[in-house]
């Protein structure tokens, strides 16, 4: 958006209607699709393959500060995954199955990238709001030949570390919907998924060399 334009606010929705919200779309955020395979697993967990990725196995998303993300009903709805001791939180609906958010494991790390399926709203309005889809990350992990924009994380980057640098200047970074206000306890207990699980979840499609 242009420097004075008003504050868009889009709605979030899963699938059942249960889990709802909005996400303010102001300050810089980063509109792409993420081809890992750690996405692809999330993806084949909640039995949605085929709903969430691409015909290459690629996850639209769209990365922003937490704070800009509020929920209006179905909180407790809400349920986490994580893939590894270390990674990511993965938010989901736990009564259709759809997946929402991925988070950072404590407040401090003031990002998260939302899924593009997870907003109920057009995809212009959601180009209008966040840009065109303008980096691919974890390429590897495609299933078919993508096309990797040449300067797309290049310029991405620098938004995803102001977006981190300001919410620690502002003190935002303290707010998040994932955690219990003013602690770093999650809003659900993650499940973390065993060796067994993520090699099965893992071993869907190959990546190409």
């Amino acid at each position: 958006m242009k420097t004075g334009d008003a504050v868009l606010n889009l709605s979030i929705r899963c699938e059942c209607g249960a889990v709802t919200g909005m996400v303010e779309a102001r300050g810089l955020a980063v509109h792409g699709t993420c081809y890992c395979r750690d996405c692809q697993a999330f993806a084949r967990f909640l039995g949605r393959p085929g709903r969430m990725l691409d015909d290459a196995g690629g996850t639209e998303v769209i990365g922003t500060l937490p704070a800009r993300i509020h929920f209006t009903s179905g909180e407790d709805r809400l349920a986490c995954i994580t893939l590894t001791s270390r990674g990511p939180y993965r938010w989901y609906a736990e009564c259709c199955r759809m997946a929402i958010c991925n988070s950072g494991r404590t407040r401090n790390a003031a990002f998260a990238t939302l899924h593009r399926r997870a907003l109920a709203a057009s995809s212009a309005a959601v180009d209008r709001a966040f840009g065109p889809p303008g980096f691919v990350f974890g390429a590897r992990g495609a299933t078919a030949p993508v096309k990797v924009p040449r300067l797309g994380l290049v310029t991405a980057a620098p938004k995803i570390l102001w977006n981190i640098l300001h919410a620690r200047i502002s003190g935002s970074w303290r707010s998040s919907p994932f955690f219990t206000p003013g602690t770093d306890e999650p809003i659900r207990a993650p499940r973390v998924l065993s060796q067994q699980e993520r090699h099965a979840l893992r071993g869907g499609d190959t990546p190409r060399s």
